[in-house]
């Protein structure tokens, strides 16, 4: 970027600090080094005024923007309180607030300011006076401000105990500059317009920074694309899902213990992934059920044994009573292709109840939610773990 030729250089009155005018226009020129105001024949005063801490704009400091290359030649702090209308109250609410105003200048000599506050930065542009001063009207925030510190130059005279009334809706503001007696001074119309973390970062030149942004944005996108095709998948993998059979309600007691139990037969025309979901309506109080699911072959040949297991338990600790209870049990195993099989059931163990009703459905390529769910909330975590990391980056480069 080049460096802009200054007008004239002023040294200080009180310290002999050279200030370097960079505006033809300006009507006040206040020293960096100890905040003696050009033109006042008073003591400096007992204050040094303070830049605040940015990590972008400092007092001559250059940056681009839309083309332009502008330099800051001064800043305005100010302190006040911020009165918003709230309906459910029915009365003002008052907020404590304060902001940064930097005024900046380009080669045409052309003065522009950017507003900071806690919120982010936006120009401020001046506009038309199209309305009177809204007093009393409740759809807009009134500001009330203090002039804490300023530094560099201005093109007009403000003085140490500058006070300031603004009236915002919309972007839009009116701010009435106040005299001594609190009287209307002079009255002047803005509208703000926001500047994006990272254009202003281009502007300064923050390459690295950007970069580092963007790919944060970009591993954010990736982590709410995987939760959708997590989602899709899953849907998808779940018409491929095949019923094989339905299993009757079958109730079992003491007496048909050890003694197997036809529940009907399946086909499965290929190897493949199936689940034997069973639930049962068990007895009062506490108890347990244990069987076997067994699957047999054309050649009655055992192919594979699955367990079923169904309890209830309950009991009393220092929080109070507590019961825990198993009513579905849905175990999975391969099992090679066959023309048919058969499927029956040896009841194994029965405890405390007189009886226990089982039913269920045998399903092919079943699709388990579960890891669907633990990907899903993984990459949400981490989405928002990154956004986290990327706003606390974006605040730390731009001092918001």
């Amino acid at each position: 970027m080049k460096e802009f030729e200054p007008v004239s250089v002023v040294n200080c009155s009180n310290c002999g600090f050279p200030m370097r005018q960079y505006n033809p226009n300006s009507m006040m020129m206040v020293c960096e080094s100890c905040g003696t105001r050009t033109g006042d024949n008073e003591q400096p005063p007992t204050y040094k005024p303070e830049i605040p801490n940015n990590p972008l704009f400092k007092l001559h400091a250059f940056f681009d923007m839309d083309g332009t290359t502008w330099q800051v030649i001064g800043c305005q702090s100010y302190a006040g309180v911020v009165e918003e209308w709230d309906k459910e109250d029915d009365a003002w609410e008052r907020t404590p607030w304060h902001y940064h105003t930097w005024w900046v200048i380009n080669s045409a000599r052309e003065l522009a300011w950017i507003v900071q506050d806690k919120t982010g930065y936006n120009w401020s542009r001046k506009a038309k006076i199209t309305s009177g001063i809204p007093e009393g009207d409740i759809s807009y925030e009134v500001g009330r401000w203090s002039l804490m510190s300023a530094v560099g130059e201005f093109s007009y005279r403000p003085t140490e105990d500058e006070q300031v009334l603004t009236y915002e809706k919309d972007n839009k503001s009116l701010e009435i500059l106040l005299d001594e007696q609190g009287n209307n001074k002079e009255i002047e119309a803005f509208e703000a317009v926001k500047i994006e973390p990272t254009d202003l970062l281009a502007g300064f030149g923050k390459t690295e920074v950007i970069a580092s942004i963007k790919r944060a944005g970009l591993a954010i996108k990736l982590a709410f694309a995987t939760i959708i095709c997590l989602v899709l998948g899953f849907f998808g993998m779940s018409m491929m899902e095949q019923t094989l059979m339905t299993v009757p309600s079958t109730t079992i007691n003491s007496q048909l213990l050890k003694k197997p139990i036809d529940l009907g037969s399946f086909t499965l025309d290929k190897k493949g992934l199936v689940e034997f979901s069973m639930s049962g309506s068990i007895g009062s109080g506490n108890g347990s059920f244990d069987g076997d699911l067994v699957v047999k072959d054309s050649d009655q040949s055992t192919v594979a044994e699955v367990p079923v297991s169904l309890w209830r338990e309950s009991g009393r600790d220092s929080d109070g009573p507590w019961t825990e209870s198993q009513t579905h049990d849905a175990p999975r195993v391969v099992l090679p292709a066959g023309d048919r099989y058969q499927l029956s059931l040896l009841p194994d163990e029965l405890k405390n109840w007189s009886q226990v009703t089982l039913r269920g459905t045998i399903t092919k390529n079943v699709v388990s939610l579960l890891p669907i769910i633990l990907g899903g909330i993984t990459a949400l975590l981490l989405a928002f773990f990154i956004m986290r990391i990327r706003r606390k980056r974006i605040r730390k480069e731009t001092g918001i």
